[in-house]
C-alpha cells in the first residue's frame, strides 16, 4: 500500500507530465494501427522517401532535381520540405527501408502533435485544456490530414510552438521557430499573418478596453493604428518577420527558393490555377456545408463562438440595444480576437483549397476554448452548479434544470455519434484511397532494364511520378509533383502534354512524341478515368506506336524505326 500510494502520489505531482507521454503513446499507438496496411494516401510520400534515401546516400543536401527537365525544378530547385527530410534520416538509418521509415515517423510525428496540442492549452488555460484536444479527435478532416505520411504534422507543431511564443512575448524563440519554419515547410507565411493579426488584436482589445462604445461612422482608425505599431508590437512583429526573411536568405538553397516561391506561394496556393488543369484534390475547394457535416462537434462549437463574438461586438458599436439591467459584455480578450481572426482567415482559405482544414481546425479550437473563457467571465456558473447540486440533493428538480439536463444529454449524443461516424468515414477513406508500396515497381524494373538511361519517358498522369522516381533512377519525366511546375516552366510542352488525348488523328501521337515532345516512350496508368482511357486507345490505333509493356498498374508504348 505504502508503493501504491507514492505511485498515485507521483503521478498526481506530475500529471502534466504523465499525461502529455500518456497521449503521446496511445496516439502513436493508434496511428500505427490505422496505417499497418503496406499503402500510403497518395503518392508524395514516395517522394519524400527518396529525397531523404538520396540525402542518407550522398551525404549532403540535394541540390539538383534531374528527373523533372521541364519544371521549373530544372534550374531552380528548391527542397521546400528540407528539415522535414532532416528528420526523416535517422529513422531511414535505423528502420533501412525508406517506405517503412517515412511510415513510422509520420505516425510518431502525428502523435507528438496531439501531445503538444494538449501540453499548449494545459499551459495556457488548463482548466479548459480538455476541450480542444477533444474537438480535434472528432474532427475527421484532420485526422485525415495526420494520417498522410507527409508534413502537416511536424509543421502544426512547429506552428504551435510559434503561437505559444507569439502569445508569451518571447521574442528570441519567436524569431529561431519562424528561422526554422522557413527551412521545414512552405506554410510559414501563415506565421507572418498570424503576426500581424496578433498585433491587430492587440490594438482592439486595448481600444475596446479604453472605449465602451464605438461607432461605426466615426471609428477610431487613426488611433487603432497607433495601436497596432505600438513598440511592443512592433518588437514582436520585428522578431517574426526578421526569423523568417533570415531563414529566406540563409538558406542552402538561395537565391533559387526566391523564384520556387512564386509558383508554389502564388500560383498554387494563392491563385490556384490549377482547378482548371487537374491540380491535387487536397488544392480544391470544399462546400463549407459539406465540411460542416465532415467535423459537425467542431462547427457547432466554433459558429456558436462567432455568433457569441458577433454579438459582443454588436453591442460594442451599439449595433443592437439591450436592456440597462442585462450585464454589458467585458472587454474581449486579446487571445480570443487573435484567435478568431486567425481562424476566419483559415475558414475562408479552407473553403478555397480544402488542405487548410489541418490549420482551420487546430486553431480554430483555440479560438472556441478562449472564446468559452470570455464567456464563463461573464456568467455566474459556479453559483448556477451550486443551486443545480442543492436542486438534486433536495429532489426538488426544477423545469428549468431538466430542460438543461435534457439539452445536455441530447449534445452527448449527437457529439458520440458524430465521433463513430467520423471514424467510420475515416476508416473508408483511407481503403479506399491507396498507393500500395510496390506501386510503379514493375513498371520501374522494366525501365531499368530495357529503356536507355537518361531517356525521357511521358508519363500520362503527373501523379504517379513520386513512385517513378522511387523506383527508377538515371530517367526524366514529363512532368510530376504538382503539373503547375511544368506549367509555369514550359508553358507550350504542357499544353502539348495535356492535349495529348484529345487528339482526333489516331496517326498523329507518334509524331507528337518526337517532334513536340522530344521522347520516344509513352507511359500510360491504369487509372481508368476517362482521359487514360481515351489515350490508350489513340496509342493502340497508332501505327507508329509499338506497346513494349504492360501489367495492371500501367503500361507502355515506345515509337517504332526510331
Amino acid at each position: 500500500m505504502p508503493i501504491l500510494k507514492a505511485i498515485i502520489s507521483w503521478i498526481h505531482s506530475h500529471r502534466v507530465f504523465v499525461s502529455f507521454f500518456s497521449i503521446l503513446i496511445i496516439a502513436f499507438a493508434f496511428f500505427s494501427a490505422m496505417k499497418q496496411a503496406p499503402m500510403f494516401m497518395d503518392g508524395d510520400p514516395f517522394y519524400h522517401a527518396k529525397v531523404t534515401q538520396l540525402i542518407l546516400e550522398e551525404k549532403g543536401i540535394l541540390k539538383d532535381f534531374p528527373w523533372l527537365p521541364y519544371s521549373v525544378f530544372k534550374d531552380n530547385y528548391y527542397d521546400h520540405h528540407f528539415l522535414f527530410h532532416v528528420f526523416l534520416l535517422p529513422f531511414n538509418a535505423l528502420i533501412g527501408d525508406p517506405l517503412i521509415a517515412i511510415r513510422v515517423a509520420t505516425s510518431f510525428l502525428s502523435a507528438l502533435f496531439l501531445a503538444i496540442f494538449y501540453l499548449f492549452f494545459k499551459k495556457l488555460l488548463p482548466r479548459l485544456s480538455v476541450l480542444p484536444f477533444f474537438l480535434v479527435l472528432v474532427s475527421s478532416s484532420l485526422m485525415f490530414r495526420l494520417l498522410l505520411d507527409k508534413a502537416p504534422a511536424i509543421s502544426l507543431i512547429v506552428l504551435f510552438g510559434a503561437l505559444y511564443a507569439l502569445l508569451r512575448r518571447k521574442h528570441l524563440a519567436l524569431f529561431i521557430i519562424s528561422f526554422v519554419y522557413v527551412w521545414l515547410y512552405d506554410a510559414w507565411p501563415l506565421l507572418f499573418i498570424a503576426s500581424i493579426l496578433f498585433c491587430v488584436a492587440d490594438a482592439f482589445a486595448v481600444l475596446f478596453a479604453q472605449e465602451q462604445e464605438l461607432s461605426i461612422r466615426a471609428f477610431p482608425f487613426k488611433k487603432l493604428f497607433l495601436l497596432c505599431v505600438r513598440k511592443k508590437n512592433l518588437i514582436l512583429f520585428t522578431s517574426c518577420a526578421g526569423g523568417l526573411l533570415a531563414g529566406i536568405v540563409i538558406n542552402p538553397y538561395f537565391p533559387h527558393n526566391i523564384f520556387f516561391y512564386k509558383t508554389h506561394l502564388l500560383s498554387i496556393a494563392v491563385v490556384t490555377g490549377g482547378v482548371f488543369y487537374g491540380i491535387g484534390k487536397e488544392w480544391l475547394p470544399i462546400n463549407p456545408f459539406v465540411f460542416g457535416g465532415d467535423n459537425t462537434v467542431f462547427s457547432v462549437f466554433w459558429l456558436c463562438a462567432f455568433c457569441w463574438a458577433l454579438f459582443q461586438l454588436a453591442v460594442r458599436f451599439r449595433c443592437v440595444s439591450i436592456p440597462s439591467n442585462v450585464k454589458t459584455p467585458s472587454t474581449l480578450s486579446r487571445e480570443s480576437l487573435f484567435f478568431l481572426f486567425f481562424s476566419l482567415f483559415l475558414f475562408l482559405a479552407t473553403v478555397k483549397s480544402r488542405r487548410m482544414s489541418e490549420y482551420f481546425i487546430p486553431i480554430g479550437s483555440a479560438y472556441i476554448v478562449y472564446a468559452l473563457q470570455d464567456f464563463f467571465s461573464r456568467t455566474q456558473w459556479r453559483e448556477w452548479f451550486l443551486s443545480l447540486r442543492v436542486c438534486f440533493k433536495n429532489a426538488s428538480l426544477k423545469l428549468q434544470h431538466i430542460f438543461c439536463f435534457i439539452i445536455a444529454l441530447t449534445l452527448l449524443a449527437i457529439t458520440l455519434r458524430s465521433f463513430l461516424l467520423s471514424y467510420v468515414n475515416l476508416w473508408t477513406d483511407i481503403n479506399s484511397r491507396y498507393f500500395p508500396f510496390y506501386s510503379m515497381g514493375r513498371v520501374g524494373a522494366f525501365i531499368s532494364q530495357n529503356i536507355p538511361k537518361g531517356s525521357l519517358i511521358i508519363n500520362d498522369n503527373w501523379s504517379h511520378f513520386p513512385q517513378l522516381m522511387y523506383y527508377v533512377d538515371n530517367y526524366t519525366f514529363a512532368w510530376g509533383l504538382d503539373p503547375t511546375f511544368t506549367h509555369d516552366a514550359e508553358p507550350e510542352f504542357f499544353k502539348t502534354l495535356i492535349s495529348l488525348a484529345q487528339e482526333k488523328n489516331t496517326n498523329t501521337l507518334a509524331s507528337i512524341l518526337i517532334d513536340n515532345l522530344h521522347s520516344r516512350y509513352l507511359l500510360i496508368t491504369k487509372d481508368f478515368a476517362m482521359q487514360e482511357k481515351k489515350l490508350e486507345l489513340l496509342a493502340r490505333h497508332d501505327k507508329g506506336l509499338q506497346k513494349i509493356y504492360e501489367d495492371d498498374e500501367a503500361l507502355m508504348y515506345k515509337v517504332k524505326g526510331k
